[in-house]
């Protein structure tokens, strides 16, 4: 229940900030693609790492190694 609303809300912000880019002016799409871009390299690799360590045990989460080196593993796995 508590994820869904994280989604809705994150959806709702997303939407309203690009209909403001969209409506204040795009020169050129370019700068579209380096808004993805950036996103792509910061954003993804952040919500991964985020996500395994929510989906993780309490137990595993507590553990201070386990916080710093498993998210690493899908980023690396996605990446390379």
């Amino acid at each position: 229940m508590k994820l869904n609303r994280v989604i809705t809300i994150s959806g709702i912000a997303l939407l309203v900030l690009l209909a403001f880019y969209l409506l204040f002016g795009i020169n050129a799409w370019s700068y579209v693609f380096v808004i993805m871009s950036v996103s792509f390299l910061f954003l993804v690799p952040f919500g991964m790492g985020a996500l395994v360590i929510y989906l993780s045990g309490i137990d595993r989460v507590k553990k201070l190694g386990y916080r710093i080196i498993t998210p690493w593993i899908p980023v690396l796995a996605f990446f390379c």
